[in-house]
């Protein structure tokens, strides 16, 4: 299914990472999730930068923290991994982004109460995902950033 519908599936659930309903966000990446788990590297390599892009704005939608919601972060977080996990080591010129952000939700959920015990269980386990690549794959790519 995801080698033949790959065009049709992403080019409804990606555009849906930005809806204005925070829940479509939430079951649009749950739906990435379900698609992701057993597809190809090379199918989902075309639509990776896209794909966290996207996610990432869920993470830190207006860049200030407000009007983030803590499903919508904790599921954003476990759609990254399951996508970091998918691409591989493609996945590695994102550690850059990606690692700080996990950092900021883990200490701000850290002072927060126990509710956002769960958000921070997921950013643990993306960061231990995403830092099982390579750094120097990583790194590679902040000089063509530089």
């Amino acid at each position: 299914m995801q080698k033949r519908y790959h065009q049709q599936l992403f080019s409804v659930l990606i555009p849906a990472l930005e809806d204005p309903e925070p829940r479509v966000h939430s079951h649009a990446a749950a739906a990435l999730i379900n698609f992701c788990e057993g597809v190809e590297h090379d199918t989902l390599v075309p639509y990776l930068d896209s794909i966290v892009q996207r996610l990432l704005r869920l993470l830190n939608p207006t860049g200030d923290g407000s009007q983030v919601h803590g499903y919508v972060q904790e599921q954003a977080i476990t759609t990254l991994a399951m996508v970091a996990d998918a691409s591989e080591s493609t996945f590695a010129k994102h550690y850059l982004v990606i690692m700080p952000l996990l950092l900021n939700v883990l200490r701000n959920a850290e002072n927060a109460k126990r509710e956002h015990q769960r958000l921070r269980v997921k950013a643990m386990e993306c960061a231990g995902l995403i830092g099982s690549y390579p750094l120097s794959l990583s790194l590679d790519h902040t000089h063509d950033r530089l």
